[in-house]
């Protein structure tokens, strides 16, 4: 009884301590604070300015002290742009065809 006792004395819910190693609110050794919510607000008012936009996705994506969600959310964001632009010259270049077709057609 006394081999069991001991075990019981182990434990941190015994003496309604909250346990010392428990992981709750903490983050793995080397890993950052997340991004606020007013960092958030601040970087997705700047994405909506064109050019600076762009600009800020650049940086934020390259850079080292960018926090690394952020930065990985700049980089596929960048991804999207990229695809966008593609889709767009696609559609355009589409569409000055047929528009030329049909001009010609009436000549």
């Amino acid at each position: 009884m006394d081999n069991n006792q001991n075990t019981q004395d182990n434990y941190s819910y015994q003496t309604n301590e909250a346990p010392q190693n428990s992981g709750y609110n903490q983050y793995p050794a080397g890993q950052q604070d997340p991004v606020t919510f007013g960092q958030w607000m601040l970087t997705i008012l700047l994405t909506m300015i064109p050019v600076v936009n762009l600009i800020m996705l650049i940086v934020w994506a390259v850079s080292s002290d960018t926090q690394p969600s952020k930065q990985n959310w700049a980089k596929a964001q960048l991804v999207w742009v990229i695809i966008g632009i593609v889709l767009s010259i696609i559609f355009s270049a589409a569409l000055a065809v047929v528009f030329a077709g049909v001009v010609s057609m009436f000549q």
